[in-house]
């Protein structure tokens, strides 16, 4: 199973994409993916996913759950990465703008369907690492997310604002232990 990670370096919080595995009775961690230094909530740029981040995410959650690996248009892919940039930057906090970005990027790798197979999963791994990147992170369990996407195909979930509102909730801000002086 993947999971972020935070290590504390001379002070500075730094965010890994960490896969743990079961060697005989410990638990040995290897790192996927360095996502860069944890944002503080002063700190006000939003990190963005490029599509080779996607990418990248993709190619491991079909390793964790094997599947066909494939781009079927990576047209739909560079233009969910490029257009959450200029999406919902008028929403009323940065808390907000956050979480209709994550909606966008989530609605939108499940419904444009932009991968041969784990579209559900990548996304919603890469919303719950968008969030992650930007100090917060969503609470919810893997049944949850998997009905949100299951929904979201199936076309009981019909916008990116109805996926908000699930997401609203289930948000909470990463805390950071205090630094010492």
């Amino acid at each position: 199973m993947a999971y972020i990670r935070a290590k504390r370096v001379k002070g500075i919080d730094y965010l890994y994409l960490v896969e743990g595995r079961r060697v005989g009775a410990k638990v040995v961690q290897k790192v996927i993916k360095y996502l860069g230094p944890a944002r503080r909530p002063q700190d006000l740029r939003i990190r963005y996913h490029t599509a080779e981040d996607i990418n990248a995410l993709h190619e491991h959650v079909l390793e964790q759950y094997p599947g066909s690996k494939g781009v079927i248009n990576q047209g739909y892919l560079d233009f969910i990465a490029d257009s959450t940039m200029m999406r919902h930057e008028s929403a009323p906090t940065r808390r907000d703008r956050l979480i209709r970005k994550a909606a966008h990027l989530l609605f939108g790798i499940v419904s444009s369907h932009p991968f041969l197979d784990g579209n559900k999963r990548t996304g919603l791994a890469a919303a719950g690492i968008f969030l992650m990147r930007n100090g917060f992170k969503i609470m919810w369990s893997r049944e949850e997310g998997y009905k949100l996407a299951v929904d979201i195909t199936t076309r009981k979930v019909r916008s990116e604002t109805e996926v908000a509102d699930w997401l609203r909730p289930r948000i909470r801000r990463l805390r950071f232990k205090k630094e010492r002086a």
